[in-house]
């Protein structure tokens, strides 16, 4: 039953190194909302990154929309007020979160090239 809802997670450590990952992004989730103004996006590129290299593509997605999600969740938690003003932040927070899954997507395809040829290291 759980490899049919979790695909790709045969064993324990796997699934401890996923838990990992999404515990990290929402940790790095926390660490954003609480900076305000500052731009921290680029770090969401460390879950991201384990995800492809432990999991695979598919999970490098999950993560990646993980993170997409908390990033807009957090510019609209942080910024709520004025209709203009609240438009410019979640406009910003959506092209942060496009650019995430971007990277995420060239960072599983890497991955996974690398997986597969080790000879282009």
């Amino acid at each position: 039953m759980l490899k049919k809802i979790l695909p790709g997670i045969n064993d324990s450590k796997r699934r401890v190194l996923l838990a990992v990952c999404i515990v990290l992004a929402f940790f790095i989730g926390i660490i954003d909302y609480k900076t305000g103004e500052y731009v921290i996006t680029v770090v969401y590129i460390i879950p991201i990154y384990l995800a492809a290299k432990i999991m695979g593509k598919l999970w490098c997605n999950i993560v990646t929309l993980l993170c997409m999600v908390e990033i807009i969740s957090i510019s609209r938690l942080s910024h709520p007020g004025s209709l203009s003003a609240t438009d410019i932040y979640m406009w910003n927070a959506i092209v942060q979160a496009i650019q995430l899954a971007v990277a995420g997507y060239i960072i599983s395809i890497i991955t996974k090239q690398l997986e597969r040829d080790p000879k282009s290291r």
